[in-house]
C-alpha cells in the first residue's frame, strides 16, 4: 500500500533560534531501515516583519562525522523569507554517499529567527518504512486507508 507513512521516513532535524551563522543540520543515513533513493529537506525560516535572502545546500559523507563533507553540486537554494514564515524544499535524489545533510546560511537579521528542518527520505527499499520514535521529533500523525465518512 502505498502511503507517506509505509514509503517514507520522517525525521524532525532541528528546530533551533539563529542570526548570522551557518547552520548545520543533523545527518540522515540513506542506506538505514534496508535503504532510501532520495531524500527532501523542508526547511522553515519564521521571523517578524524583516525579509531577508537565505542560502540552503545539502552535503554527503561516507560516515555520519562528515569528516569529510563534500557540498553537492547544484544544490544552492536561495530563498527570501516573507513576514511570518517560508519553507522551502531541497530534494536529493539518489546521493553517491551514505549520509546527507543540509546547511541554511541565516545572514544577520538583526534579530534572531527560527530555523527548523525536517527530512522526508523516500522510496524506501524495504517497506514499511520503520518511523523511529526517537529521531523523528515533535511530530506525529495516523495513516487511515478508505475511511467512512462521518465524525473524525
Amino acid at each position: 500500500m502505498k502511503s507517506i507513512f509505509h514509503d517514507c521516513k520522517v525525521t524532525v532535524l532541528s528546530q533551533e533560534v539563529a542570526d548570522d551563522t551557518l547552520v548545520t543540520f543533523r545527518p540522515v543515513d540513506m542506506a538505514a531501515d534496508g535503504g532510501y533513493e532520495g531524500v527532501a529537506f523542508a526547511i522553515g525560516v519564521q521571523e517578524g516583519s524583516i525579509v531577508t535572502t537565505y542560502v540552503a545546500h545539502a552535503q554527503q559523507d561516507t560516515t555520519s562525522g562528515f569528516g569529510t563533507a563534500a557540498d553537492l553540486e547544484g544544490t544552492a537554494l536561495t530563498f527570501s523569507s516573507i513576514t511570518g514564515a517560508k519553507t522551502v524544499l531541497l530534494d536529493i535524489y539518489k546521493p553517491a554517499e551514505r549520509w546527507v545533510r543540509p546547511i541554511l546560511l541565516v545572514p544577520n537579521t538583526a534579530a534572531t529567527v527560527i530555523v527548523s528542518c525536517t527530512a522526508i527520505q523516500y522510496n524506501a527499499r524495504q517497506a514499511p518504512a520503520t518511523q523511529d520514535a526517537t529521531t523523528s521529533g515533535s511530530w506525529t500523525g495516523e495513516f487511515h486507508a478508505q475511511p467512512a465518512e462521518g465524525t473524525p
